[in-house]
């Protein structure tokens, strides 16, 4: 099977998670189900859109000087209407005493005094009308929305508390090996830092799942299997790094222990990989990646990213198209090539990265078995790596 073919077998064993109703701190990143429409015209209130005075506006025509009848403070009604040579203090976001049309700035004055007023006003300055933001009824969010703190603000602004939702799935990322050492411990000869384990949780966390970290665990039967099984109950998708291509097959036989996976040994440059469904119900996908950080990264990227947005409900950033600065040669083996822009447009490909160089890059070239070398210049489809 190609890299194509296993990523769609992936996807066909996946889908947009259940809705969830959940308060809105929780719905961050969350995809909306169901369009959402004003319960209430918004503002409900005609309210001052500005600090000054609640006037009539025939009585400013020109300068004119009037009396003081009410001082509004934030949060209170109006006590007094206005009428013909009478104005009303308030803030912004004060209610509109009767009979008054417009709001107008002017120094500040106590009840009781005159305040001289210079502006002349047209009806509705000076006020945010009823339903001006949201008329009641309006759609405000439509179904498929991601859920962003402007989201936020606007749901908190009609009074809704909570929201349904497809939930963020929760992606368990475990890394497994015995040279593995836990960061901040003193550098060891035949050790060396889990890098792909933080790696992948935050590229799991910017795909929109919730992430969690289990590792580095032994390679070890028992720790391999109780590890792993210990996460089934709450992972949607749990994505294994270890070797495996390890001679002793230990990780591999431990995996068929808990479900089903399969392995490919050669679609790929980056070493073999895996995926399948693991639990007593063989209902929790799972993709297992090879232990070389560069080679997890780049597959987590082309197979488990799409999955994330597959159950998140959402589409991912579409391909775009870029030129290289370098020439990309056929292969029998489909190639995954990190590329960072050069200009616009134009990239240079990075055909034996490091992490070093994944720091940088900015698309990543998917260039297929068979395929023709393409020369410099060469305008050739890209998927997005970074996302801000």
């Amino acid at each position: 099977m190609s890299l194509e073919e296993h990523l769609g077998a992936m996807l066909g064993q996946v889908g947009p998670l259940e809705p969830l109703d959940i308060t809105l701190r929780e719905a961050i990143g969350c995809q909306l189900v169901g369009d959402v429409a004003a319960p209430n015209p918004v503002p409900h209130y005609a309210r001052a859109a500005i600090s000054g005075y609640a006037v009539r506006s025939v009585d400013l025509t020109g300068p004119a000087t009037l009396k003081v009848v009410d001082d509004v403070q934030p949060g209170f009604a109006p006590t007094q209407p206005v009428y013909a040579g009478v104005a009303v203090r308030l803030s912004a976001g004060s209610p509109i005493p009767g009979g008054a049309d417009c709001v107008v700035p002017g120094p500040p004055a106590a009840t009781g005094a005159m305040v001289e007023l210079s502006d002349v006003a047209a009806p509705g300055a000076g006020i945010t009308a009823v339903g001006a933001v949201a008329a009641e009824g309006q759609e405000v969010l439509r179904d498929g929305a991601v859920i962003d703190p402007s989201a936020v603000g606007l749901l908190a602004l009609l009074g809704v508390v909570r929201v349904g939702v497809r939930p963020r799935p929760r992606v368990v990322v475990v890394t497994i090996g015995n040279d593995l050492a836990p960061a901040g411990s003193p550098p060891t000869a035949g050790l060396v830092y889990d890098a792909a384990g933080p790696m992948l949780v935050a590229a799991a966390e910017e795909a929109g799942a919730v992430p969690y970290r289990v590792g580095p665990v032994a390679y070890d039967d028992r720790d391999i299997h109780s590890s792993i099984d210990d996460q089934v109950i709450r992972a949607d998708l749990l994505v294994v790094v270890g070797e495996t291509a390890a001679p002793d097959g230990l990780l591999r036989t431990q995996l068929d222990s808990l479900g089903s996976v399969s392995f490919d040994e050669g679609s790929t440059a980056l070493g073999a990989f895996g995926h399948g469904t693991i639990g007593e119900d063989e209902n929790v996908p799972v993709l297992v990646l090879p232990a070389d950080p560069v080679a997890a990264a780049l597959l987590f990227a082309a197979l488990a990213v799409p999955l994330i947005h597959a159950m998140r409900g959402v589409r991912g950033a579409p391909p775009v198209q870029v030129q290289v600065s370098d020439p990309l040669h056929r292969s029998d083996l489909t190639q995954l090539i990190p590329a960072r822009y050069e200009g616009p447009g134009v990239v240079r490909p990075m055909p034996d990265p490091t992490l070093v160089d994944l720091t940088t890059a900015d698309v990543l070239l998917r260039v297929l078995p068979g395929s023709d070398d393409q020369p410099a210049g060469a305008t050739v489809p890209a998927l997005p790596l970074r996302h801000s």
